[in-house]
């Protein structure tokens, strides 16, 4: 069984990096860069599939929202 560590620091980046599945189109890169172990490129890669990726259905704007104070 998987040992989920107790203490945030024990979580490498090794760690949550592999945790993304990389059959998704669009992070090929990303893959690449986790199979030859390139992992500050890899982090740069997902960074950039997540601000360029179109196939996202947002619920909520949050920029056109304002909270309601009581």
């Amino acid at each position: 069984m998987l040992q989920i560590p107790d203490f945030e620091l024990d979580v490498t980046d090794e760690d949550v990096l592999k945790s993304f599945d990389t059959r998704y189109h669009g992070l090929e890169r990303f893959k690449a860069c986790m199979a030859r172990k390139d992992f500050p490129q890899a982090k740069k890669e997902l960074t950039t599939y997540f601000m360029e990726r179109k196939n996202v259905a947002y619920f909520f704007d949050y920029s056109n929202s304002r909270p309601n104070y009581i």
